[in-house]
């Protein structure tokens, strides 16, 4: 700003202008306004202002361009859009028919899902509104990164097994392999997969599971019956399920 600054107060054009009003440098909020130097109706060089920007963003107006063309900026930049592959895992991902509108709310977003059949046929995917614990770290991600996303599910449903004998992988690890899906969110992490995929800071997604006797209690609600042991109850740990890529305790 300082060097646009010094640059502006050294050039001259023939013919009126106005006065250069240097912005509050030190301001925590500056806001400074856009000029465009183009000719009046008499023909005449002058500034003229075409914008205002701020710390939020810029608005601009129609504006001259050097080469005498007319150009309208666009109301908003447009995004990209970030194809995600998912799974239906509650509760990281869970998926409910849409409204009568085809519309999602709230915290839910929209999905869909299409087989490899309905894509070979060009059959237009099904669409799901979605919610879930990715869903919602998704939304911070397009946040801070500026993002749309498409969401839809892994066709066969599945995770990512590399399968030796043809040479080739499923679920969303070949969706991410073969360019059709670029982010996911759920994925867990092994060594075999690693070796395809470039993964986050690794985590695990560790799962409790409370089992409860209902017998003694039909009819009515008791909120600590949870606490109660019973025969009836049991439990694992540490156990993995490479179906579903978690831990369960």
């Amino acid at each position: 700003m300082i060097l646009l600054y010094r640059h502006l107060t050294q050039i001259s054009f023939s013919g009126r202008s106005i006065l250069f009003d240097p912005p509050a440098l030190k301001n925590k909020h500056p806001t400074f306004t856009i000029w465009n130097l183009r000719r009046d109706g008499d023909g005449v060089k002058k500034w003229f202002p075409a914008g205002m920007g701020a710390t939020t963003g810029l608005a601009m107006e129609k504006f001259t361009a050097p080469n005498g063309k007319l150009i309208k900026p666009v109301s908003q930049i447009r995004r990209q859009v970030i194809r995600v592959a998912v799974n239906d895992y509650p509760p990281l991902v869970k998926r409910v028919p849409p409204d009568a509108g085809q519309e999602c709310f709230g915290r839910f977003v929209a999905c869909y899902e299409n087989s490899r059949e309905d894509m070979s046929a060009n059959i237009p995917p099904k669409m799901f509104c979605c919610y879930g614990a990715s869903l919602d770290f998704l939304s911070f991600l397009q946040k801070d990164l500026n993002f749309e996303a498409y969401i839809y599910f892994s066709p066969d449903g599945k995770y990512g097994v590399y399968n030796s004998s043809a040479g080739q992988w499923n679920g969303i690890v070949q969706e991410l392999i073969s360019g059709r899906a670029m982010l996911s969110l759920e994925m867990g992490m092994n060594s075999r997969r690693a070796e395809v995929l470039g993964f986050a800071h690794p985590t695990l997604l560790l799962e409790l599971g409370i089992l409860v006797n209902n017998d003694e209690h039909k009819g009515t609600y008791v909120s600590t019956s949870w606490l109660e042991l019973s025969t009836s109850c049991s439990s694992s740990f540490g156990s993995f399920s490479p179906s579903r890529n978690s831990f369960s305790f």
